[in-house]
């Protein structure tokens, strides 16, 4: 294990001859003592990835990712959080070498596999243009996006369609404590708890794509259910991310409710999100399910 970090912190200090070496002893000694397949010598199979990245070997890198994701899962399981952390490298290597349909592809195997894997639907949602999507409830970059909202704690049931929120503050999205040209509504607490009303004439058809501009950490409910978990900030920009499921199941005629918690670890904090919908083709290949 210590030479395993040993190796990453050889990488980060650009040793990198030095990283390989540690890297592949490390890898022989915990096949010796751990077995082959061991979750540790896995995890050192992928890290070592970030080696031939660092000094733009992608090739070897892609090997290495792949190897490790068919071992995790195997070993792992689909769902394991090791196996999703190295789909999410995977899915971003192909990224940086610009192979959009090769990603693609990955993506859709793997939501297949595993129809939850936040980072598979955040990233296939990336291939989407905001342009092309039916909005249900626009952000507020796009309209005019009013928000009952609190910085202090308003207990468990917050996000519960029934709860009473007519003591909250009323203000516009986006929230921000940045001097950040955009932001409307100025959020300097540590949590920021949001809800928002909107009616439907009816049940909307399509796939729901949430577009989220946050830092860093949020959860989004839409009618009670979690729409998005997401950890770290989305680096000042917008993202579209997929909607899990069960939420995009919930959406009804009349009243609906989306209920929005952030939390600012540290430095600047902001938060906004708006519902989308993408149309669904007969011969699409997407896995990601459509309101039914």
């Amino acid at each position: 294990m210590l030479m395993h970090h040993l190796a990453t912190a050889l990488v980060y200090q650009y040793k990198n001859e030095e990283a390989r070496e540690v890297y592949e002893e490390a890898l022989e000694l915990q096949a010796k003592v751990l077995g082959a397949d061991h979750p540790r010598r896995i995890k050192t199979m992928a890290e070592f990835s970030w080696y031939y990245r660092f000094t733009g070997k992608f090739e070897p890198a892609e090997r290495l990712l792949i190897d490790s994701f068919a071992m995790a899962k195997q070993v792992l399981g689909v769902t394991h959080p090791e196996t999703r952390k190295i789909s999410s490298w995977l899915s971003g290597m192909y990224e940086r070498v610009d192979r959009r349909p090769k990603r693609r592809e990955f993506l859709i195997q793997t939501l297949r596999d595993d129809p939850e894997n936040p980072h598979a639907l955040e990233h296939l949602a990336g291939f989407l243009d905001v342009e092309t999507l039916q909005p249900i409830m626009e952000d507020g970059e796009r309209s005019e996006s009013e928000w009952r909202f609190t910085s202090e704690d308003p207990g468990d049931d917050w996000n519960l369609d029934a709860f009473d929120d007519s003591s909250w503050s009323q203000g516009k999205a986006p929230f921000g404590n940045a001097e950040k040209p955009g932001f409307k509504t100025k959020w300097e607490s540590r949590t920021l708890w949001m809800r928002r009303s909107f009616q439907l004439p009816e049940r909307p058809q399509g796939r729901l794509v949430l577009r989220v501009l946050q830092d860093d950490h949020s959860e989004i409910f839409v009618n009670e259910t979690v729409a998005l978990r997401r950890q770290s900030w989305t680096g000042r920009r917008y993202l579209l991310i997929y909607a899990l499921d069960e939420a995009a199941q919930s959406f009804k005629p009349g009243l609906n409710t989306i209920a929005v918690r952030c939390d600012n670890i540290d430095l600047e904090g902001f938060m906004d999100v708006g519902l989308y919908l993408e149309s669904v083709d007969a011969d699409d290949d997407n896995p990601v399910k459509a309101i039914d």
